[in-house]
């Protein structure tokens, strides 16, 4: 519960330590229950004295792209959500392609509304604005983006030392680059680990196509490629691709085609080294 000057807040968390319920006012509370998804966002807020769904969120791979209203008059109405890199709500448009909010923001998300016709809460990813205290609810967390810190001590307390050094700090003080879904733990931006996933998959099939080519019958596969040759470039690629893939089988890709990167190094190229191991350079 937080006490303001006008009144009280009070809130209910599920075991999963979501917020499912928002209560603003005291005896004649204005009483909100948010729904979420698997993912942890919400999609659905309710009003609990009429039943009414008032607000729908729509993701798309993780990235809010829309989102829908229903006030009773004119009925449901359809906003398109336009984010930055980090997820974070730049502009709404109405399907007249008409700004119906926009804001400005700091680099840690202190924000200035420019155009609000629409109220919007969404902040950074996984933040939703309380208008009532100021800070913004982050799951496990309150942020407070004035001060570009959590107001609650991380829970993990102190495990890491480059990390416990400041147990309120928000993603290593680096906004630009990180997200915290939950308040619990920094991790790349949604676009970023959609960048990479693509990434991996473009060099897996180029990484076939190699070993096609090498499959030729040919006198020494070093005659088809610079000395620097293709291996060598994917390695290097992959070193860089291979800090954003989380997934196992990206990392069973990555190790995969930067195995053989050293061996063709090391030995000649592909299958021709059975024949010239010696002779390629």
């Amino acid at each position: 519960t937080g006490l303001l000057l006008e009144g009280q807040v009070q809130s209910l968390h599920n075991a999963q330590g979501q917020r499912v319920v928002k209560s603003v006012g005291g005896s004649t509370a204005a009483v909100i229950h948010f729904i979420y998804d698997q993912a942890g966002r919400v999609i659905a807020e309710i009003d609990a004295e009429t039943g009414v769904t008032t607000r729908e969120y729509i993701y798309v791979n993780g990235i809010q792209v829309a989102l829908v209203d229903d006030t009773g008059t004119p009925g449901e109405v359809t906003y398109f959500v336009h984010s930055d890199h980090l997820g974070t709500p730049q502009k709404i448009t109405d399907d007249s392609q008409v700004v119906v909010w926009g804001a400005s923001y700091e680099p840690f998300g202190e924000v200035t509304e420019t155009v609000a016709a629409i109220e919007n809460n969404i902040r950074f990813p996984g933040q939703y604005e309380d208008g009532e205290t100021g800070l913004n609810y982050n799951y496990f967390r309150d942020y407070d983006p004035s001060l570009g810190r959590y107001v609650e001590s991380d829970p993990i307390g102190l495990i890491q030392l480059e990390e416990a050094l400041n147990l309120y700090s928000y993603v290593n003080s680096n906004p630009i680059r990180f997200q915290d879904q939950a308040g619990l733990q920094i991790s790349f931006t949604q676009f970023a680990m959609e960048h990479a996933r693509r990434k991996t998959i473009e060099l897996r099939e180029n990484f076939s196509q190699t070993i096609e080519c090498y499959d030729c019958e040919i006198n020494c596969v070093a005659s088809l490629l610079p000395t620097v040759g293709v291996y060598e470039i994917a390695r290097t690629y992959l070193k860089a691709v291979n800090r954003l893939a989380k997934d196992k089988v990206s990392r069973e890709i990555a190790n995969l085609v930067l195995q053989g990167s050293k061996k063709a190094t090391l030995y000649g190229a592909g299958l021709a080294t059975a024949h010239c191991v010696w002779t390629c350079e």
